[in-house]
């Protein structure tokens, strides 16, 4: 703390104190002491502030999502923490005050005022830029993210603390979504997409490039990059970009896509059957996805001369979804009529400060564990579904953590995790699984029932990133 915030804190102490001077001692010693309580016991049914967003296509535009408790709200802090919290500290808990009760415009004066008592506060410039986002105003967004860009080593820090559920998701289909978090991934997506939305995608591609030249590995960089390549026309690009890939589950399908289309743009409709063809293959695919691969086939043979085969595969996707809408137009992707010129992109050294946070967070990838297809020199291999393995469960206290290879029960006496100290829990409470290359969760018939993301199951579920998982009063959540 500055010597201005401890006169700030001093200030506030006295005022309190002032206020206070009516009242006896013992009074305010029992509001402190209550007030200083820090743990108090979740609540399974309450009331939220619930910012779930509901499927919506047609814009390249992540909304913020967010679902806080209010009686056990983690911005609310002990008498003695908010005495002594920075005065920036108070602005940013006040900031995400105002967003949970749905006010952008004093949430983003309130980070201003957090900015000006501390400039070097990272999560002040996500959260700004988030919102910037949520209001289309793309250059102040693409302002905030690169301000943020330039000092990422605490990102995400004060975020997961006063409002652990934050994140921004962009919609793909029903039932798959892109879930953008306060770290260095979804840092520079989110850089990417406001430049790409304020006109700037040369920049947005320099932004991509950047940041894939030292995270090579991460399908979700890949995805992104791919569909601005599209938009620029890039087709060459997508080709060198996706020549050793590995369609195994919903994103990387998606991705491909991209390369399919490339190679009907250059006219290798045999090349391209043949790919759709293998990737159809995959298993636990959503079925809207494999509704684009269906219409992507009939599109491809029908340039081949299989005029009535092709027509087939799209009255069959049209009958499923009568108001089918494709990837591209999903979500909002705008192929150029003509090619961007590969000298408009910037050249923009990556700031050491980066690099040192990407090295830091940066998961290498294990042996062997992706197969590698050659293209355009040959056809995709066999496709296998996801690898259970790479899928962690953990509680949040740290004191469970277990891969998930195919089946994890959870109860108080028996199953692969026994929560013997939870009365709350059932004896056998609930399952975890993989089925198709989707973890699931189903409730066994417990007693308190199961809670994914404040909703009592019923039914088996999709569990994915960024849930919450209760079990008792147990907390999961997937790594």
């Amino acid at each position: 703390m500055t010597n201005k915030d401890y006169i700030d804190t001093l200030k506030t102490g006295i005022d309190f104190v002032g206020k206070m001077a009516a009242k006896s001692v013992s009074t305010i010693s029992k509001g402190i002491r209550g007030d200083d309580k820090e743990e108090r016991e979740a609540r399974i049914t309450g009331l939220f502030f619930l910012r779930h967003i509901a499927p919506s296509f047609g814009e390249f535009l992540p909304r913020v999502e967010y679902f806080e408790s209010v009686v056990h709200n983690h911005l609310m802090g002990s008498f003695v923490k908010n005495l002594i919290r920075s005065s920036a500290d108070r602005s940013f808990v006040n900031a995400c005050f105002a967003l949970i009760f749905g006010d952008m415009d004093i949430a983003l004066e309130k980070l201003d005022e957090a900015i000006a008592a501390d400039p070097q506060y990272t999560d002040c410039y996500f959260l700004q830029g988030a919102l910037y986002l949520a209001q289309k105003k793309h250059l102040k967004a693409e302002e905030s993210f690169a301000k943020c860009r330039l000092i990422p080593t605490s990102l995400g820090e004060k975020l997961n603390k006063f409002i652990p559920t934050f994140k921004l998701s962009l919609c793909v289909t029903e039932n798959i979504s892109f879930s953008f978090f306060p770290d260095i991934l979804g840092l520079n997506l989110l850089l990417a997409i406001s430049q790409r939305n304020a006109g700037k995608l040369p920049q947005a591609i320099a932004t991509l490039e950047q940041i894939i030249s030292v995270m090579p590995e991460n399908p979700e960089l890949v995805f992104f990059l791919a569909a601005i390549y599209y938009e620029a026309c890039w087709d060459d690009k997508i080709v060198d970009l996706l020549k050793d890939f590995a369609p195994e589950d919903n994103l990387q399908v998606m991705t491909v896509q991209f390369l399919v289309e490339s190679f009907i743009n250059k006219k290798s409709y045999s090349l391209a059957e043949g790919i759709l063809q293998k990737t159809m293959e995959a298993e636990g695919i959503d079925p809207y996805i494999v509704g684009d691969l269906k219409m992507s086939l009939g599109k491809v043979v029908k340039k081949l001369g299989r005029n009535a085969e092709g027509s087939a595969y799209v009255k069959k996707v049209k009958q499923l979804y009568p108001d089918y809408i494709d990837l591209y137009r999903r979500l909002g992707l705008k192929r150029r009529s003509s090619p961007i010129s590969k000298h408009a992109v910037p050249q923009i050294p990556i700031p050491e400060s980066l690099t040192a946070a990407i090295e830091e967070q940066a998961m290498p990838v294990a042996p062997g564990s992706k197969t590698v297809l050659s293209l355009p020199d040959q056809l995709p291999r066999e496709i296998s579904g996801e690898e259970p393995g790479q899928i962690r469960l953990r509680s949040r206290d740290g004191k469970i953590s277990m891969i998930i290879i195919d089946s994890i029960t959870v109860g108080r006496e028996s199953g692969d995790i026994v929560l013997n100290w939870d009365s709350s829990a059932s004896r056998e409470h609930a399952r975890i699984f993989f089925d198709r290359g989707q973890v699931w969760v189903e409730d066994l018939g417990s007693t308190n029932g199961t809670w994914l993301n404040q909703h009592r199951i019923t039914d088996r579920r999709a569990f994915n990133k960024g849930d919450n998982l209760l079990v008792g009063k147990t907390e999961f959540y997937l790594e």
